[in-house]
Parts: structure tokens; sequence; C-alpha cells
């Protein structure tokens, strides 16, 4: 893959509850214990070009010391993905310091990102956005308001009166106004005002997705979750699921109307169709042959889920709320090939094939 002019450099979260020598705990994220994955992507599409997991403490050892955690982030990310020369890195405000983007510009690499003020006052060795610059948050203030200037004479601050105030350093862009008008609504009386537009957080809002983009397919609808305590396993299928999203988001170049759903279904049925048989010596309690297999996954023996009820048993009552529970019937398969639980019972699952289920027995 060929990166194009635009990456963007953010984090992404993958959920575990075991033991990990590298697992954060992050109270203000639904699910609070994960592991942190610092992710390089194409800003176009989001394809993961670059990946590296986040060791906590265990990290100072080998991290420079001139180089915050955010910084060196960055810095390692880019180093590993050797980008070329004239490339735009859009980063938010955990990762953009000004030290950040002058190491950059050495190799002829631009930066824009989103900034924090500094708390001190500005020095020469100052890495946040310049206190000159900044604003105060207010209310009364009217959007598309601005302030800004430069830092070390080749970068530029900008801070933009917003929901919020916003505050931007870049080495691409300059403070020069765009000729395209942005609509703001007034919170004070209402009215719509219409203003000249910056270039920096015109490219930013544009190009800075990229990771959230990837991560729609890495952990959306078709995502492999695994749970597991290992955190090698689960780092492991987290992998795999990268994979399939390049995969896909290959696939769609070639076919524009490639749909998600539609890729990892035939992704699924080649790779049943294809199978190999069972190995010699693998523990199997039935081994069926493979053409079975195959008709059972991909054609009409597809499996399909029966659906959810409002069961009247027991169960219920571990729910005051009423939720739903799956409908479960006795395995047809399992039956026909006299297959029963350790204590004798039938198996029954929440998945049946339409065709055996007519019938009500293995229809090969």
């Amino acid at each position: 893959w060929e990166l194009g002019r635009h990456v963007d450099v953010d984090e992404a979260m993958v959920p575990l509850k075991g033991r990990a020598p590298c697992k954060q705990y992050l109270p203000l994220k639904p699910k609070k214990r994960r592991l942190k994955l610092w992710c390089l992507n194409d800003s176009s599409n989001g394809y993961f070009y670059q990946i590296n997991i986040y060791r906590g403490r265990h990290e100072s050892s080998t991290r420079p010391s001139m180089f915050s955690v955010g910084e060196w982030a960055v810095v390692a990310l880019v180093l590993l993905a050797n980008l070329k020369a004239g490339t735009i890195v859009y980063c938010d405000r955990y990762f953009t310091t000004v030290k950040l983007l002058l190491w950059l510009l050495k190799r002829q690499i631009y930066c824009v990102g989103t900034a924090q003020v500094s708390k001190k006052k500005d020095t020469e060795s100052s890495s946040g956005f310049p206190r000159k610059y900044k604003m105060k948050n207010s209310t009364v203030t009217a959007k598309g308001t601005r302030t800004g200037g430069t830092c070390h004479g080749i970068i530029a601050a900008l801070g933009l009166q917003d929901t919020k105030v916003v505050y931007y350093l870049s080495s691409a862009f300059g403070l020069g106004i765009t000729t395209k008008k942005v609509r703001r609504k007034q919170k004070k009386n209402g009215r719509v005002l219409k203003h000249s537009a910056c270039a920096i957080p015109k490219f930013y809002n544009k190009f800075m997705g990229g990771t959230d983009l990837g991560d729609k397919y890495r952990a959306g609808r078709f995502a492999i979750f695994m749970f597991c305590r290992k955190w090698t396993v689960v780092v492991f299928f987290n992998l795999i699921q990268i994979i399939l999203v390049n995969s896909f988001l290959i696939a769609k170049c070639f076919e524009p109307e490639l749909d998600h759903h539609q890729f990892t279904i035939e992704l699924a049925c080649d790779m049943i169709k294809y199978a190999d048989k069972h190995e010699k010596g693998r523990s199997v309690r039935t081994v069926r042959n493979h053409r079975d297999i195959i008709g059972r996954y991909t054609g009409r023996h597809y499996p399909e889920k029966i659906g959810l009820a409002f069961n009247s048993n027991k169960r219920t009552a571990k729910h005051p709320n009423g939720l739903p529970y799956p409908i479960c019937r006795n395995c047809v398969v399992c039956e026909s090939e006299g297959r029963t639980t350790p204590k004798k019972l039938s198996i029954r699952s929440a998945y049946q094939c339409n065709t055996c289920i007519k019938s009500n027995q293995h229809v090969p």
C-alpha cells in the first residue's frame, strides 16, 4: 500500500479484562480497562499502515528523554513508516507540540494538529500553544473570532472560537484566508453569520478522521471479539481483524461499490469452502466429510438465528426489566449423530437450518 500525502496519528483501544503489563485504566471510557494502540492511518480511507502498542511505564526505559509520551508515539510511527518528504501528519492535542513540529520539519514532513496552551510563560523552550495568543472562553464571543501569529518564525499558531475555543499549531498551512465562507449560528441571538474560513481548521477537519474510519470497520459490526484473559491472544486476534480491514480497503479500491457486509460474508464462505480436511491424529468427536461441511455453512444449509422471545421461566427473574432471551431448539445434526451433553441431555442451539428443520432430520 502506498500512502497518500495526508496521514493521521491517533489512538485505538482494545478491550481487555485479564492481566497485562501494558493494560491501561481510563475512567472516562465506557470500557475502562483496555490496551492502547498508536495507529498511523491513511486519511483517505482509514488503511492501517503502522501500529505500536503502548507499554505504559515499561516504555520509559526505551523512550528518549527529550520526547514526551505523545511526541514519541508520533516519532516512532513516522520512523517505522519511513514517510516521504512533503507528507502532512494530522494529530490531536495529546500529541501536538512545537518540539514535535520542529523535529518533523527537519525531515521535510509537515504537521497540523490541535494543541494545549502552555502552562508556563512563553520561552524558547515552550512546547505548547503560545500564551500570548490565548483567548478567553466565553459564550458571548461570536463564532469565527480568531487570533494567532507565528511561533519560531515557521509555525502558525491559531486560536479559533467555535462552540469553545480551539487552538491549532501548523507547519503545513499559514494563517491565510480562503475564499470559502463558513456559516456559524450565534448563541446570543440565533442569527446565522458568514465569515471567511482559514485553511488550518478546514484541512484538519477533512483529514483527521483516518483512524476513526478504520476503527469503524475494526471494532464495528463484524469485529472478532475474543473474550480471553490472555492479553497475547487478544492482541493476536485484533491484528487479524486489522488485516481483514486492510484487505477490505484494498478490495474496495478495485470495486468501489463493495460493501463491508458483502465482503465479510464472501470471505467467510471462501475460507470454509477451501478449508483442508482434518489432519491425521487430530482428536475430533465426529469427522464429517469435506462436502458436508461446505454444504452446511455455505449453501442451502447456511444457519440462521431463530430469534428472541420473552420467556416466563425462572431465568427472567434475574432481569427485572424483562430482557428477551434467544429461542433455542434441539440441534437436528447432533440428534442424527446421537451426540448429547455430558449429562445425557439434548444439545440445543440458537441457530437453525431452514432446510433441515422442515423434515426434522439432517438432510445431507
